[in-house]
């Protein structure tokens, strides 16, 4: 998992879902994460296969009351993937994946706004995901020698 934001009190995030409808939602004390899969890619074995999923991990205080009366607090994290927007594509050898803002990132409840723009003190920053396969050969792990007392 990668972080986007943390500790953010209240939000409401906007996208357009796999059918093209408008699809929002409103989250309370949450954080954004980015979660990130690869694997080889199963007909060219030199390429990488890379999935990427917005996630939305929220806390919820639940309350809850037992017979004598006595009130308990109990914090239950609940992550939600957002599927409709799972990023899925090949990276051949020598290649990488740029992940940035659209336009639209510029809207305050788009998703590329609340996962790729960070508000500063004095300036919004936009935030790029770069992602470049580093090939590493774990059929012959190297056995380090160790140090002579």
């Amino acid at each position: 998992e990668l972080v986007a934001q943390k500790e953010v009190p209240s939000q409401e995030i906007f996208y357009f879902d796999a059918t093209n409808t408008l699809t929002g939602r409103s989250f309370e004390r949450s954080e954004n994460l980015w979660s990130l899969s690869f694997q080889p890619a199963p007909r060219n074995p030199e390429a990488l296969r890379v999935a990427l999923c917005p996630v939305v991990r929220s806390l919820r205080t639940i309350l809850q009351y037992t017979a004598s009366g006595d009130e308990r607090q109990i914090q239950e994290v609940h992550p939600e993937r957002l599927y409709d927007l799972n990023l899925r594509t090949e990276i051949a050898p020598g290649r990488f994946l740029i992940v940035a803002p659209s336009p639209e990132g510029r809207w305050p409840t788009s998703l590329g706004n609340r996962f790729l723009v960070q508000n500063g003190e004095t300036e919004r920053f936009e935030q790029v995901l770069l992602l470049v396969p580093r090939p590493i050969d774990v059929d012959s792990p190297e056995t380090p020698t160790p140090p002579n007392p």
